[in-house]
């Protein structure tokens, strides 16, 4: 498992999410840099870890917001997230920016 590009052992402790699967990327620094630069307690639960799925096959689990104020990491609790994100996917658009993936629908002639 990587945690944001280290190993879990290596990690600084202020980091809120652990990368679980690198999926078909090749670097995953770019997904680490977007992560850090993204306001996750939107996604965050308050007392489980979440899974966010990206299109490209990275997952990224997000700790919960217990466990980040047991570490003496601020979070909003406001904004957190009380409506399952399982189902919904994500994807890195070149601008550097997390959005949620929607896909587009093609119709046949």
């Amino acid at each position: 498992m990587y945690c944001c590009g280290l190993t879990a052992q290596t990690a600084p402790a202020s980091r809120s999410f652990e990368i679980v699967s690198t999926g078909s990327v090749q670097n995953i620094s770019d997904y680490i840099n977007a992560l850090e630069h993204t306001f996750l307690d939107r996604y965050r639960a308050v007392d489980y870890r979440t899974l966010m799925h990206f299109q490209e096959g990275v997952v990224v689990e997000l700790l919960s917001a217990k466990e980040l104020r047991a570490m003496g990491i601020p979070v909003n609790m406001d904004v957190l997230n009380t409506v399952s994100i399982k189902g919904l996917k994500f994807t890195l658009l070149s601008s550097g920016r997390i959005v949620k993936w929607t896909p587009t629908q093609t119709t046949r002639p």
